[in-house]
């Protein structure tokens, strides 16, 4: 599919969804318009959005304008599928889960004009990332990556960042620093680079092997964040027992709109 303008284009695929566009597409799709985005020579900072980032934009004003303007929200969370065919009618809404198109567009972009920067991860598990990348997708262009402290983005650090990622000669960079932080760094760098910046979530874990994905119909149910918790339950158990409370409260508010 061409877009002449990828941005108008995206407003007939949206759907308004607790106070945020979100596409309406399906996996495949999904990393075939990132990728033809761009190829086009456009920018934008994109986003996997599910229950908890919903409850950080309607807590944090700057959380939410990230996820405005040129931003591109895809439906990463079995609930805004729910809400979307309550809401909307639309079947054909499905989910997009940041792993697999992070996999799905290195796999699109191979021998074309995509070269990609890896931002956020440990030491170790970047490196893992990065040997798999090189080993799975020979002929897809990695050009960067970089696993930054995790103490805050003082000046000189966005200096630093802004000239490695400049550097490399990347035109996307996936940034993978944890929800809300890299929802509003993509759109930072998206924004003072002139680039695609994709906030991926736990992508670079799962692509790596450090986490293991949750079975097809756990997710199917809408449970994967039981899975998830039962993983990390000392560092998620906040995200999803008030984060989905905060969603269900945005739902219910912005059904009445």
């Amino acid at each position: 599919m061409e877009f002449v303008n990828p941005v108008n284009n995206l407003s007939r695929m949206t759907r308004r969804l607790v106070g945020l566009d979100i596409v309406s597409s399906n996996r495949r799709h999904s990393a075939e318009l990132v990728v033809d985005f761009i190829e086009s020579g456009h920018s934008a900072h994109v986003h996997l959005v599910n229950a908890y980032t919903v409850a950080c934009a309607h807590d944090n004003p700057e959380v939410l304008s990230s996820l405005q303007g040129d931003a591109i929200n895809f439906p990463d969370g079995r609930p805004l599928i729910w809400l979307a065919r309550l809401k909307h009618g639309d079947k054909a809404f499905s989910q997009v889960r940041g792993p697999r198109l992070f996999l799905d567009v290195l796999e699109a972009s191979a021998d074309g004009p995509l070269k990609h920067f890896l931002l956020g991860g440990s030491p170790g598990t970047l490196a893992s990332l990065v040997d798999r990348v090189k080993s799975d997708f020979r002929n897809t262009s990695l050009v960067g990556w970089d696993s930054p402290s995790y103490g805050p983005l003082d000046e000189s650090e966005k200096i630093r960042r802004k000239q490695i990622i400049e550097d490399s000669g990347a035109n996307v960079i996936w940034v993978g620093l944890g929800t809300p932080k890299q929802d509003l760094e993509a759109r930072r760098l998206a924004e003072q680079l002139g680039i695609t910046a994709i906030a991926v979530g736990a992508a670079f874990d799962f692509a790596a092997g450090g986490l293991r994905q949750a079975p097809n119909w756990i997710g199917e149910a809408g449970l994967e964040w039981v899975y998830r918790l039962i993983q990390e339950p000392r560092r998620l158990w906040k995200r999803y027992t008030v984060g989905n409370l905060k969603f269900l409260l945005a739902a219910v508010k912005n059904r009445t709109i």
